[in-house]
């Protein structure tokens, strides 16, 4: 019969990338977007400076005693995130920051900022950090959230994260497949609130944008399914939590 695996995708620090995957590449400029005339490339132009990686730092403790093995925190995870209001808070998935004693945010540009959990819902798996800026510092930018109940399946979109830790603000393009889902999670409850969607997404991807044509955030990359029967296996169906339920 047919199986539907979800995969939560939380990146992972320092494993190495298998030869045969890669991350799409930046769409060619010449694509031109369904509407507001922009191409792909300059609503990613735009959008990408807000969207961040995010590196999950957790104490390592021995088993056995209880003792704590290293000084510092070390890293452990990684995920995708976007910077939402110029006070510097990032909106994630809650999976990404689950555990962590320390966060460390790195901007497009390789700048590394530390920062701290404000909160989060673990059911509908949507965490905010805050960037702990320096006196004078600011944040490269801020990503405009859609306008409520706007989406409608067949818009095109845009997904920018960061797969595996490493290959950082990676783009891919899709549209959205329908909107509405719930998707059981295995853990005894199913997260509801989702668009489905066929840009790809990656290990590392989760809390990344899901973006609309006019360069705004439509939703939070969280999940990808991969449906098999038989022989043939179906895994480019990729899911993001609405922005009006984060």
């Amino acid at each position: 019969g047919a199986a539907l695996i979800v995969g939560l995708a939380g990146g992972s620090i320092g494993g190495a990338l298998v030869p045969s995957v890669s991350a799409q590449s930046t769409p060619d400029s010449a694509i031109t977007a369904q509407t507001g005339g922009l191409s792909i490339a300059d609503i990613v132009e735009q959008v990408n400076p807000a969207v961040v990686t995010i590196i999950n730092l957790q104490e390592q403790v021995d088993p056995f005693s209880g003792q704590s093995t290293s000084d510092e925190p070390v890293a452990v995870g990684s995920g995708s995130g976007f910077i939402i209001i110029e006070d510097g808070y990032v909106v994630t998935n809650f999976h990404v920051t689950e555990g962590g004693v320390e966060f460390e945010v790195q901007l497009l540009d390789g700048t590394v900022v530390p920062a701290t959990f404000v909160g989060g819902d673990q059911f509908q798996d949507v965490a905010v950090l805050k960037l702990e800026l320096e006196a004078g510092q600011t944040v490269p930018a801020v990503v405009p959230l859609a306008e409520a109940g706007s989406l409608r399946a067949g818009e095109e979109v845009i997904a920018i994260g960061s797969p595996f830790g490493e290959l950082t603000n990676s783009v891919t393009t899709g549209i959205v497949n329908a909107i509405g889902r719930d998707l059981d999670t295995g853990t005894g409850y199913a997260l509801p609130n989702l668009i489905q969607h066929d840009a790809d997404i990656y290990p590392g991807n989760s809390g990344g944008p899901l973006i609309n044509a006019d360069g705004e955030v439509i939703g939070i990359n969280v999940a990808k399914a991969t449906y098999t029967t038989g022989a043939n296996t179906t895994d480019s169906i990729g899911f993001a939590i609405s922005i009006d339920a984060a």
